[in-house]
């Protein structure tokens, strides 16, 4: 019967007015619990508003709370076309003066040249192909890839650390040559190359001339052999300076080319007659069968190949004027780092003659940015509580959504008691924002006044980051504090002093120390050749490739063990697992080697590996020695545990306080030892910008406490609407009743009216009849 119209019909009543006015009188608290749900909804969209500007306040604390970036640097160059640089978060203010006296270069060589580029046959067998002291690659060339541009084509696809192209050295197309490039600078970057090859021209990579007989009178002869990978032509003069008979005694061979090369070839007394030994750059030197006599000489001219050769770049810090005495850097890059702690030098071009002054200091221009705009959020959010906590008073009627809301209320007084509370620095004056120029006006908002905030930031920059980030000082010179997290709680609330630092194991590199061996010197130097040139390590669990130490006489301890760890660091099998490499020098003509990771900790390791032939291992005192594993630093901050790893020593998860704080401990064993495990203390400040976004990731996580508050809002709108489903639901009903009973009215109504119709009609003709009969 809903929607039925009984409007009258009978009773001339307008009943759908009357039962429209019943209903609307029903549908008030209808209208009420709708009213609710408005007001309920006015305030999750609030706090979803609330919810983004604190992200968004967060997202701007990053910039402050992040000490690594909140205090940065800024590096000019006096002549950036020589020389740029750049500077990283421990870098220090300062002036520096440089030079550049050479630029690093890449070792280039070429074949000789030839008519065409993919015609004439250079031979098939095998080109070996190595590039400083990293694993030799082979190339096989066969009659599908035996010519210029196929070599090129073979070696570009090889693992060979080089690129290859063909050139045309005659301007016309009728000259060609195969220029091989090197990937990498620097004088351990010199390319080798090995040619086994018949039936053809070959590459003719450097040339090594015949043996040139002085004064001979030995029944052995010398021969020569190799391809030369000098820079430059030259001429090999020969001594014999130990003689004997080739394949029973042990042969010595002097050379010079005159200038600054020179050396010994040993060639020892098992080596059978004809076995080659290379004495420099590729070119080599072997002796036929015989006696060869002490004083003998000869000589061999070598062609270089060389188009570029390999340099390490040369840069001089400081200046001789008034008596200095500047440092010179060799580098076997163009980018140099450590030289200034933490600052990375550009070289750019070659000028000895210039004096360039990088100057390093804090750029405050960000800092003053970052702190700006952090302020300008905060206070973007401040105008967000004023105008929803808002109040008519006249009207007495609610301006704002949140007004009322203590929860919203008391997210307000926290993030302004973060913004504006006290911070526990190192410093009692600069530890709040008026003491660096910031203050906050009587709506609540912040005012930074530029010119303190830019003098502070000029007197002292780490002072004013000391307020926003988290920080830490060590009392211990060998304590570091590097970074806490944010469960790691403030040191003043245990102390003043900061948290006692115990340690017990003072973290360790791994090392291996050789055997005792003859220090070398100019008298008897230590001779490395092909036949004692190789060695093969595992560093940290990373097992490197067979490389080869660079050949040479080394007249001291110092220069082989700088040609050892130069050759070892080069080798890219060990993933940048890198070692050093020292000669100690015992006294009384003898020293060892000691070798040690770079890694500190447990994981580091270091051993020497097997070789298939030719080790250095007797000659350096490898074969025999002590080998000892790296150690993680052990200890304990503010008495709760920590956990080691390497140097770094981390407060662990669940601690009380220190919960996340990581120390760099710097002790080694020996001082440790002569200390005693009482490292001092460090003090901990939670700085503004941390404790706002700690604060904020808080209550804005996915199970935080504005995502509860809302859920908790939307599931009471959830209840008022089955209220209301109810209600609308009860009162259709009435409707559906009071339809019915109004249409049962009006048919009530309807029938006693046919009924007064009929009778009145039946009265009607009684009256007529009754005229009728009576007259």
């Amino acid at each position: 019967m809903a929607g039925m119209s009984v409007d009258g019909l009978a009773s001339g009543l307008n009943t759908t007015e009357l039962i429209d006015t019943m209903i609307e009188y029903e549908m008030r608290p209808v209208y009420n619990e709708q009213n609710k749900i408005k007001a309920n909804r006015a305030i999750i969209d609030a706090f979803s508003v609330l919810k983004n500007n604190l992200l968004a306040l967060k997202t701007d604390a990053n910039g402050v709370y992040r000490r690594t970036s909140f205090l940065g640097y800024n590096v000019t160059s006096s002549d950036e076309d020589v020389l740029t640089a750049s500077a990283g978060r421990t870098a220090g203010e300062g002036s520096y003066t440089f030079s550049v006296s050479r630029l690093a270069q890449k070792h280039q060589v070429s074949s000789a040249a030839f008519s065409d580029r993919d015609s004439t046959s250079i031979g098939t067998g095998t080109i070996s192909i190595q590039v400083g002291s990293g694993s030799a690659v082979e190339i096989e060339v066969d009659s599908g890839n035996n010519t210029l541009q196929g070599i090129a084509d073979a070696i570009n696809a090889s693992d060979a650390d080089l690129s290859a192209m063909v050139v045309d050295v005659s301007g016309d197309e009728s000259s060609y040559k195969l220029l091989l490039s090197g990937n990498d600078t620097g004088e351990n970057s010199r390319i080798i190359i090995d040619e086994d090859l018949t039936g053809g021209t070959g590459l003719q990579l450097g040339s090594v001339d015949d043996v040139v007989n002085g004064t001979w009178s030995g029944s052995s002869q010398a021969v020569s052999g190799g391809n030369y990978t000098g820079n430059t032509d030259a001429t090999f003069s020969f001594t014999v300076t130990g003689g004997g008979t080739v394949g029973s005694d042990e042969i010595e061979l002097s050379y010079t080319d005159g200038g600054d090369i020179s050396g010994v070839v040993t060639i020892p007394s098992s080596a059978a007659p004809g076995t080659e030994f290379e004495f420099y750059g590729g070119a080599s030197i072997s002796l036929e069968a015989g006696t060869v006599t002490e004083g003998d000489t000869f000589s061999v001219g070598v062609t270089s190949s060389t188009v570029q050769a390999p340099l390490n770049s040369q840069i001089t810090l400081g200046n001789s004027e008034g008596g200095g005495t500047p440092i010179m850097v060799e580098n076997s890059s163009n980018t140099i780092s450590g030289l200034i702690e933490g600052v990375t030098l550009n070289l750019h071009k070659a000028d000895p003659s210039s004096s360039i002054t990088i100057d390093v200091g804090a750029d405050t221009e960000s800092m003053k940015e970052a702190v700006t705009k952090f302020t300008d959020r905060y206070n973007k959010l401040v105008e967000f509580f004023n105008k929803n906590f808002s109040y008519d008073s006249e009207t007495r009627e609610e301006g704002g959504a949140l007004f009322g809301s203590s929860y919203a209320l008391s997210i307000s007084e926290s993030v302004r008691s973060k913004m504006t509370g006290m911070v526990f620095t190192s410093d009692n004056y600069y530890n709040n924002l008026p003491s660096i120029g910031i203050t906050t006006d009587t709506d609540g908002k912040l005012t930074v006044n530029e010119a303190t905030l830019q003098e502070v930031l000029e007197e002292d920059p780490g002072k004013v980051a000391d307020i926003f980030s988290t920080s830490g000082n060590a009392t211990d010179a060998n304590i570091e504090f590097m970074l806490a997290s944010a469960d790691t709680r403030p040191s003043h609330l245990v102390s003043d002093d900061g948290y006692e630092v115990n340690i017990t194991v003072a973290a360790s590199q791994a090392d291996m120390e050789g055997s005792s061996i003859t220090s070398p010197d100019g008298i008897s130097p230590l001779v490395v050749s092909s036949s004692n040139n190789t060695l093969k390590m595992k560093v940290n669990g990373n097992t490197g490739s067979e490389i080869r130490i660079a050949e040479g006489s080394y007249t001291s301890g110092a220069e082989l063990a700088e040609a050892i760890e130069n050759a070892v660091n080069s080798d890219s099998e060990l993933d940048e697992n890198y070692i050093e490499v020292r000669f100690v020098d015992e006294g009384g003509g003898n020293g060892h080697f000691l070798f040690n990771t770079e890694e500190y900790g447990s994981d580091a390791t270091i051993e020497f590996m097997d070789v298939t032939s030719d080790s250095i291992y007797t000659d350096i005192g490898v074969s025999t020695g002590h080998y000892r594993r790296g150690t993680d630093v052990a200890g304990t901050i503010n008495g709760e545990e920590a956990t080691g790893n390497g140097q770094f020593l981390t407060g662990n998860n669940g601690n009380e306080y220190t919960d996340g704080l990581r120390l760099k401990v710097n002790l080694t064993r020996e001082q440790l030892s002569a200390q005693g495990g009482g490292q001092g203390r460090v003090t901990v400040s939670t700085g503004i910008g941390s404790r706002v976004t700690d604060y904020i990731n808080d209550i804005t996580a996915e199970d935080g406490a504005i995502a509860s508050r809302i859920e908790g809002l939307e599931a009471k709108e959830d209840s008022i609407n089955e209220y209301i489903d109810s209600m609308k639901a009860r009162i259709e009903k009435k409707k559906t009743r009071l339809t019915a009973q109004f249409l049962n009215l009006e048919t009530a109504i309807s029938e006693f009216q046919s009924q007064e119709s009929a009778i009145s009609g039946m009265l009607s003709q009684l009256n007529s009849n009754n005229a009728l009969m009576f007259g």
